[in-house]
């Protein structure tokens, strides 16, 4: 490593731009600040891109660096060297301050096109209004380059001062100058652009008419969709066409003789003007396009079909529906489609549609009941949660698969009035059902819903507990491990099991320090159960709580903390485990043997050795596994 001295005259510059790549912030930051006092301008280019970097410090040493070299940068603009001229008025735009606008603006008139080009690509940056009128005359340069730039600058700027010379620049002789200039309309978006842009869309050079759709696209004028239209219809360029076609929808447009149109450019060859053609007719409230957007849905490109459709859930007629329908159910077309036909079916948003698509939740094809449920989650809730209610309580004339859907919707629009059938659909014979049901009322009610889903851990049926757990361990808040911990002590073998793996489920939440205090309950089974999550969570604040409990009177206890600590892999818990070899319990002893197998230490082997004549069988055999373990390590 190296140090960077401030003073210019140590090291050579390219050593100091070098430097700014440093690995060393410190040192980046040193010759940033090096540079700075050069006045040069080959070190402003070299600081620019430092900008960026990660250092906070360094980026502070890089603008004060900049800062100082405007000054001298201001100063290049009159060298007697073209190039450094160039080069000066390019980096000024990099550091954007606005002492540079004066001084650019009076190299608008350089001799030099390299100059001219720098400062308007400069001024460009700055944003300064004080450059609009000096650009403007520049449109007349002798150089097209220089009015190309100066089109595209004054687009950037968006002053309406300039839409009137721009406009005569239409006809500049050069196409690319054209080209740019209509660009910039566009973005200006002035209604006094529209009818000189109008008329370049019959200009000679194709991608001058190109241009010129999409900058009547931007600047959204009705009066130019005649002209689009005649375009899409009469010319024989298909990329045209495909732009006239988006630019009119873009535009919105609403005249009925539009529609006439768009049909015969609906039959295109090319698949990007049919679906550019569907996006016009979306917008048309016209219902005798409905039949050919129905014909679209048989395009053989998918593109084209998912736009058509699109467009369908623009019109909200029975024919519109009714093919929405038949799109989501066909299985012969692709499930991206089939879903976005319950998108469209939900904006059109029609009442009549509920009870078909509730039918369609209890299809065999899951594609069909995917598509149902999205329509359904996006329709007006108030009518829909009474049908889907009904649904979710009849077994008799709905499958699993509708009510398992129909808990699913009702969770999706959070409907207060679901919430007792939901609660009941807790201990529902399907175990989906159950699911969906207790993550309904978890979106529902929040918090609110533990105390439905804790009591179903206490029910009889094992489905019912598991499904519970399985809805417990997705809300992360920390009231939940207080109510399960309470819920432990007087819970069966099978609810504290239940328990147990919704808490190790909580990792993301300070449950340790909670389960760590449940250590000291009187209740054996809170103990033990809460060991066992302890276990789970491999959390090293648990270790020496543990050890402790490692003399609990109750066995299981041991057993289980023995078991924990296992699992926690920490080697101050050797000395401890090896005391217990002497529990009066077998089982504990087996356990504290198995563990011990995992320590390759002597104290471990010394230990075990002694217990080689255990008068368990269980406990023998596990100690032999247990030093052959350890004499292979």
């Amino acid at each position: 490593m190296y140090e960077v001295n401030n003073t210019k005259d140590n090291i050579p510059i390219d050593h100091l731009i070098n430097a700014l790549r440093h690995e060393n912030a410190g040192v980046r930051a040193s010759a940033a600040e090096a540079l700075g006092e050069l006045g040069n301008i080959a070190a402003a280019e070299a600081l620019v891109p430092i900008l960026a970097d990660g250092d906070s410090e360094v980026r502070r040493k890089v603008t004060l660096a900049l800062s100082k070299l405007v000054e001298p940068l201001i100063a290049a603009l009159t060298n007697s060297n073209s190039d450094i001229r160039c080069d000066a008025a390019g980096a000024l735009g990099e550091i954007k301050d606005i002492r540079a606008v004066g001084p650019l603006i009076t190299a608008l008139r350089d001799p030099s096109e390299g100059v001219r080009q720098n400062a308007v690509w400069s001024l460009a940056q700055i944003k300064d209004s004080r450059a609009i009128e000096p650009m403007i005359i520049l449109l007349k340069d002798e150089s097209a380059i220089i009015r190309l730039n100066v089109a595209s600058a004054l687009g950037e700027l968006r002053d309406l001062r300039v839409v009137e010379p721009m406009i005569e620049m239409l006809d500049d002789p050069s196409p690319e100058v054209q080209q740019n200039v209509i660009w910039a309309l566009g973005r200006i978006k002035d209604l006094r652009s529209v009818k000189p842009l109008v008329a370049k869309l019959k200009d000679s050079n194709p991608s001058v008419r190109m241009i010129a759709i999409k900058a009547l696209a931007e600047i959204r004028e009705y009066e130019t969709l005649r002209e689009l239209v005649n375009l899409l219809y009469y010319n024989d360029s298909t990329e045209l066409r495909e732009v006239a076609a988006s630019a009119i929808a873009a535009l919105g447009v609403n005249y009925s003789y539009v529609a006439t149109a768009l049909p015969v450019a609906l039959k295109a060859k090319n698949h990007d003007i049919r679906y550019a053609v569907l996006g016009a007719m979306a917008q048309l409230d016209n219902a005798e396009l409905v039949e050919e957007i129905i014909g679209a849905l048989k395009d053989e490109h998918p593109d084209v079909r998912k736009r058509a459709v699109y467009a369908l859930g623009m019109k909200r007629t029975d024919r519109a529906i009714a093919a929405l329908l038949e799109t989501m159910r066909s299985q012969n077309e692709l499930t991206e489609i089939r879903y976005f036909a319950g998108y469209s079916l939900a904006k059109i948003d029609d009442l009549r549609v509920v009870p078909i698509l509730i039918k369609r939740l209890g299809d065999e094809d899951i594609d069909t009941r995917v598509g149902a449920i999205i329509a359904l989650s996006e329709m007006k809730q108030d009518f829909i949660t009474s049908k889907l209610i009904a649904a979710l309580n009849n077994s008799l004339e709905h499958n699993d698969f509708a009510r398992e859907s129909s808990a699913l919707i009702l969770g999706k629009i959070k409907s207060e009035h679901a919430v007792k059938p939901l609660i009941t659909a807790l201990t529902d014979k399907c175990t989906t059902v159950r699911q969906r049901a207790g993550e309904a009322l978890i979106k529902i009610l929040d918090f609110d819903a533990v105390k439905h889903l804790i009591t179903a851990l206490a029910n009889d049926d094992i489905e019912v507990r598991q499904t519970a757990v399985f809805n417990l361990a997705k809300i992360k808040d920390i009231r939940v491990a207080y109510k399960l911990i309470d819920f432990l002590e007087e819970a069966s073998v099978d609810g504290r099991a239940g328990a147990i793996v919704a808490l190790a489920e909580m990792k993301d939440l300070p449950v340790v320090e909670l389960l760590i205090e449940s250590l000291k309950d009187p209740s054996s089974n809170v103990r033990e159960a809460t060991a066992i999550t302890l276990g789970r969570l491999n959390d090293s604040r648990a270790v020496e709580p543990l050890i402790e409990l490692l003399t609990d009177e109750i066995s299981t206890v041991r057993y289980h903390t023995v078991e924990a600590l296992a699992k926690l892999n920490n080697r101050s818990v050797l000395e401890p485990l090896i005391k217990l070899l002497n529990d009066e319990e077998p089982d504990v002893r087996r356990k504290v043997v198995e563990t011990l197998a995992d320590f390759d230490d002597e104290r471990a082997i010394v230990a075990l050795r002694k217990l080689v004549n255990d008068p368990v069988n269980t406990v023998r055999d596990a100690v032999k596994e247990a030093l052959l373990q350890l004499y292979r390590n």
